[in-house]
This record gives C-alpha cells, sequence and structure tokens, in this order.
C-alpha cells in the first residue's frame, strides 16, 4: 500500500514536471512567432551587428521581462518538487532508532546499548581504536 502511494506521488510530481517544462517551451515559442523575442545571429557583417545592438540596448529591458516564464510554471514546478520529495519520504517508511545489538551467552537474551555519546563527550572528537594504533605499538617493540 505505501508503495503504490509513493509511486503514485512520484509519477504524478514528475508529470507535472514535464508539464510545466512543456509549458516553458510552448511560451518561448508564442514569443517568438509574434516576434517579441530576438534571435541572436552569428553573422560576420559588421553593419549588421553595430545596428543590432543598438536597438539592443533600447529594448534589452523588454525581451528579458519576456523571456521569464510565466508565474504558473513556477508554481507547477514547486508543487511538482514537493510530491517527489513527499513521495520519496513517504516510500522510506517509519525511521529506526540506531541501536547497537550485542548477543550474549544465551541465545534469548539480547542486550541492546545506544549508540550516543556520553553528556561529557561531543561527538566531535571521539577516539576509535584502529590498526594505526597496534602498528605503531608493534613497530616501537621491534626497536
Amino acid at each position: 500500500m505505501a508503495g503504490s502511494i509513493s509511486f503514485f506521488l512520484k509519477g504524478t510530481g514528475a508529470v507535472l514536471m514535464l508539464h510545466a517544462a512543456y509549458s516553458c517551451m510552448h511560451y518561448r515559442s508564442i514569443l517568438q512567432d509574434l516576434d517579441l523575442v530576438t534571435t541572436s545571429s552569428s553573422g560576420s557583417d559588421g553593419q549588421h551587428q553595430d545596428y543590432e545592438t543598438e536597438t539592443s540596448s533600447s529594448s534589452e529591458t523588454t525581451t528579458e521581462t519576456m523571456m521569464i516564464p510565466p508565474i504558473d510554471v513556477y508554481i507547477e514546478v514547486v508543487v511538482a518538487f514537493v510530491l517527489i520529495l513527499l513521495g520519496e519520504l513517504y516510500g522510506i517508511g517509519l525511521l529506526q532508532s540506531v541501536e547497537l545489538v550485542v548477543s550474549a551467552e544465551n541465545e534469548n537474551e539480547v542486550k541492546r546499548k545506544s549508540l550516543t555519546a556520553p553528556a561529557y563527550r561531543t561527538r566531535d572528537f571521539d577516539i576509535y581504536n584502529n590498526r594505526s594504533k597496534a602498528l605503531l605499538h608493534r613497530a616501537t617493540k621491534n626497536e
């Protein structure tokens, strides 16, 4: 049951994200059809480039504002992101505590210890025993 809800949320979010991309591209094509957006051409004609810079400086602000996607695209992307995030979080299930399980001599008796640091120590400066300490001890012992 949880898997199907998670799959539905993630699928709906993905479809909304694709629709937002399609909507943005459709908006750009409408602007290009109405000649509200000038496409930059890399021509070698110097006069054409001078004319383009003169006209683009005056209409630069209008083309920049026209190239901004509509607000519904932003809303759709945010809703899609939230749906995908909820689908992922719902799919992983409940979080469980982190415990160290130590089996005793009896198979029926299981000891559980929490993996938290004592109150007088911080987690930033935990000390771990590893091979380097044993190798250092062995090297000093041989000399």
